[in-house]
């Protein structure tokens, strides 16, 4: 497997500046699978696209 660190900026349900988020996974759409599943309920919605670094 090829990992690689993905980054992005999300928005949380609780309102503020985005919070800048960043995971190891093989593909963006693995990584936005693991940013919505430590987020839960307080993940709203991307605010830039995980992109690796």
């Amino acid at each position: 497997m090829n990992t690689k660190v993905y980054k992005g900026r999300i928005w949380l349900t609780s309102g503020g500046h985005p919070a800048e988020v960043s995971c190891q996974a093989t593909s963006t759409q693995q990584a936005r699978s693991i940013i919505k599943g430590i987020y839960g309920s307080s993940f709203k919605s991307f605010a830039k696209q995980m992109s690796t670094v």
